[in-house]
């Protein structure tokens, strides 16, 4: 049945089959479009791709890791490289494990800070307040 046809915003989906997120930043805000993005496939039992572009940042990614759900992506860098190649688009940390999240991401407003764990162990937080996130890798 047809293409990726993308909007801009979550609240598009249903009109659009995908979103593409640029400035997806270290914020309280993002995690929460990504959990909307998740809510919104489970109450329409469709598949949205949800890609989140950023500008790399351990603080960007750890939110991104907190909120996403299936089929969200997490970008980094432009677009275009002068030199035809996106080698410098490639992290090390996209070799680490991190396996299916073990529950959605919680938070807890005494603290102001979201937590999630992955099956490899991995561990997540994100301070809400202050836009911090850890990413503790299982080894």
């Amino acid at each position: 049945r047809g293409g990726l046809v993308l909007g801009k915003l979550v609240s598009q989906l249903g009109s659009v089959n995908g979103v593409l997120q640029e400035g997806c930043t270290a914020s309280n805000a993002t995690i929460t479009t990504l959990q909307q993005a998740t809510a919104a496939s489970v109450r329409d039992q469709r598949r949205y791709v949800y890609e989140c572009h950023s500008d790399g940042t351990m603080d960007d990614l750890a939110a991104f890791l907190i909120g996403a759900g299936d089929y969200h992506y997490w970008g980094f860098g432009g677009w275009y490289s002068p030199n035809g190649g996106f080698a410098g688009s490639w992290l090390p940390i996209f070799e680490k494990p991190l396996g299916k999240p073990l529950g959605p991401g919680a938070y807890n407003a005494g603290s102001h800070t979201w937590t999630r764990t992955f099956a490899s162990g991995t561990r997540v937080t994100f301070n809400a307040q202050n836009n911090k996130g850890t990413i503790t890798w299982a080894s």
